[in-house]
């Protein structure tokens, strides 16, 4: 069953088109590699020092991301060196949250044991396979600049599909669109910024977006935690008075509205958007 998603908004359509316009980048900022004794995951004097020295990159104001990569010699079974990797890393995750680090950010990547090099020093290798690798990352936000044609384009469209009606505030009304939506709404029922009851006309803006090219052309795409939701269709509804001020509904209203055969019932837009 397809989920249907409202929005009663106070609020102009750019706002929500433009929601969720940011990129996650990422920049490694400082590696250290920390070196163990032979079968030992125990952290010695150079060891945290070494971690000390990354950690004078780590600052709380910025967002940091902690990745952590064990490494093992050839000596012993596979099993066994996955088991030392483990504990090598969870030694130098327990010294980062002791220094305070949230273990939130650390993150522990796939061990990796040495593929010894005949024609290299095989002691040499294997002292140099006894670490951890520990990286920061730092992670940035950056806005997606859209081009302006693009914008264009999708302004026009919800210019076009916007459907605008008018109607005495003491009377109420009752509006159908033309793909089918229906709103009854109360007398009396919308307030200015002051919460004040308004009289006189009102100016009542609706958009219809029942089909994803409706929502694609128009920008309305909405996302919930990185993923697109699935939405049987999208209302967008706008209030003002007769000088343009955008109306909210006052506390106690209720409007019902019909959409593709389903019912609702929308109560105070500040609430719901």
């Amino acid at each position: 069953m397809k989920t249907l998603l409202f929005l009663l908004c106070a609020f102009p359509l750019g706002m929500i088109a433009q929601q969720n316009r940011t990129s996650s980048q990422k920049e490694r900022i400082a590696e250290q590699r920390i070196y163990f004794a032979s079968g030992s995951s125990i952290l010695d004097k150079a060891a945290l020092q070494n971690i000390k020295t990354l950690l004078a990159y780590y600052k709380d104001s910025l967002q940091i991301e902690i990745k952590l990569q064990a490494f093992t010699d050839d000596i012993g079974s596979k099993k066994n060196n996955e088991a030392l990797a483990l504990k090598r890393s969870q030694s130098v995750q327990t010294y980062l949250m002791e220094q305070g680090i949230p273990m939130a950010i650390i993150q522990t990547q796939s061990p990796k044991q040495l593929e010894l090099d005949p024609n290299q020093d095989a002691n040499k290798q294997r002292s140099e396979h006894r670490r951890v690798k520990v990286e920061l990352w730092l992670i940035s936000e950056e806005p997606i600049v859209m081009d302006e044609a693009l914008n264009n384009f999708f302004a026009q469209n919800r210019e076009k599909a916007k459907q605008y009606f008018s109607f005495q505030a003491n009377k109420g009304a009752f509006i159908e669109g033309l793909k089918g939506t229906t709103v009854q709404i109360p007398p009396n029922c919308f307030v200015n910024e002051k919460n004040e009851v308004v009289e006189g006309r009102i100016d009542f803006t609706l958009i219809e977006a029942y089909s994803y090219m409706d929502m694609l052309t128009q920008n309305l795409t909405t996302k919930s935690g990185g993923e697109l939701l699935e939405t049987g269709g999208m209302m967008y509804l706008e209030a003002q008075d007769s000088t343009g001020n955008t109306l909210t509904l006052k506390e106690d209203a209720v409007l019902s509205a019909s959409m593709a055969s389903e019912n609702y019932w929308l109560s105070d837009s500040r609430k719901g958007c």
